[in-house]
């Protein structure tokens, strides 16, 4: 290489070798655990910088038996500095590895991470949920918790020891327990889970969330306690809703029923709509029983719908409805058990329907128009200061709803 070019590279390596460790730290954070340790052969001032990164980032999902030795050369050599960011991801692993990454897991907490992300995967990215150890989090740093791809146990899911979480998320995860609690958290997630607790529903007990977002999970719905902080909350029940009453399948009226309510408390009436009602966005999502012999009784014109809703909902905060119509999915018609139960938990929880004193903006499916419009006018006449209504009908049942 010609001298003029050795001076022109060795001069930017110098002026980026100046920079503040901050900067290099932000820069190394920007890539991979691997890449970020092999920046220590760029000279002596990396030799030592990977060692005190803010942020680790392991993903890829890469097979676990891959990166066992790298993994336990990279925390065992890091410096006990905290960490703003940890990044798990995994891919294929062997029964043998799984006290490895538990053991990867709770190394992150000792470091005082702020927020950690970890995921599991299978073969072609599919998820295989892996066992955590049945011990509790404890962390007085911990502010965000993104899982998926695990099993998780009660005592794991108490959350009591982390005063600081305020976020957390569970992805595909398998809840083994009665009870999630958390006094701090301001945001709850829980998508494609399955929870696998046959007696009784799980109940979350989180007093401080302004998020909450509940969708497509397997089992019973979980009940919830009193929110009064919430601000937006989306529930939508998916395929897998096992939410029914063993002595009727699709109506039952008596608030103590355990094969309705399945509470391990005691208690009884409503499951969710109670918890939600101080929201002031909400979404609740299902789809109705939409079989062909459910046609006659949903034969309700366009002007009997509206002026019903108008004689049941005499505030004037009202500004806007909004009808959208879509596709319905064909699973619904050949399955008359997941249909019914789909809907289930909210067409009961109707009969106790609380006021929504603060509720601006709802969004309804279709369940709300099923059968009848009694859900719709009762939903109605339970938000007095509404302003926003949209309604997400199938085009099965806007035809024959509206």
């Amino acid at each position: 290489m010609p001298q003029c070019k050795r001076t022109r590279v060795s001069r930017v390596a110098d002026l980026i070798s100046a920079l503040p460790d901050v900067l290099l730290h932000q820069i190394l954070g920007l890539l991979q655990a691997r890449e970020a340790v092999q920046t220590c052969v760029l000279g002596r001032r990396w030799r030592n910088l990977w060692k005190s990164m803010p942020e680790l980032r392991v993903t890829g999902a890469s097979p676990v038996e891959s990166l066992q030795e790298f993994m336990d050369h990279l925390l065992l050599l890091r410096d006990r500095s905290g960490l703003d960011v940890c990044m798990f991801e995994f891919g294929k692993y062997l029964s043998v590895h799984v006290s490895y990454l538990n053991l990867w897991i709770r190394h992150a907490l000792l470091c005082q991470v702020r927020e950690l992300d970890v995921a599991v995967f299978g073969s072609c990215r599919m998820v295989n949920e892996l066992a955590l150890d049945n011990l509790p989090v404890v962390s007085q740093y911990l502010a965000k918790l993104n899982l998926r791809g695990l099993s998780l146990d009660y005592k794991f899911l108490d959350f009591s020891s982390c005063p600081a979480l305020k976020d957390l998320n569970l992805t595909k995860c398998n809840i083994f327990c009665t009870k999630i609690s958390s006094q701090s958290l301001e945001s709850l997630g829980i998508q494609d889970c399955k929870f696998l607790w046959d007696d009784c529903r799980s109940h979350i007990s989180t007093p401080s969330p302004i998020t909450l977002k509940i969708k497509d999970n397997w089992g019973l719905t979980p009940s919830f306690g009193e929110m009064p902080a919430l601000l937006r909350a989306i529930v939508k029940l998916g395929h897998d809703c096992f939410d029914s009453c063993q002595d009727d399948l699709e109506y039952c009226d008596e608030a103590s029923c355990w094969n309705c309510y399945r509470t391990a408390d005691g208690s009884a009436g409503c499951v969710l709509l109670k918890s939600l009602s101080a929201a002031r966005s909400l979404e609740l999502i299902a789809e109705p029983k939409t079989l062909p012999e459910a046609k006659a009784k949903n034969s309700f014109s366009s002007k009997t719908m509206y002026n019903s809703v108008e004689q049941s909902f005499p505030s004037e905060s009202l500004k806007n409805v909004k009808v959208e119509c879509y596709n319905i999915d064909e699973r619904f018609n050949s399955d008359t058990h997941n249909a019914c139960t789909l809907t289930f938990i909210f067409r009961r929880d109707v009969r106790w329907c609380p006021t929504f004193s603060k509720l601006k903006t709802l969004l309804l499916s279709a369940w709300c128009v099923d059968h009848d419009l009694r859900a719709l006018i009762c939903i109605l006449q339970h938000t007095p200061v509404l302003e926003m209504l949209t309604l997400q009908l199938s085009q099965y049942a806007s035809m024959h709803c509206i």
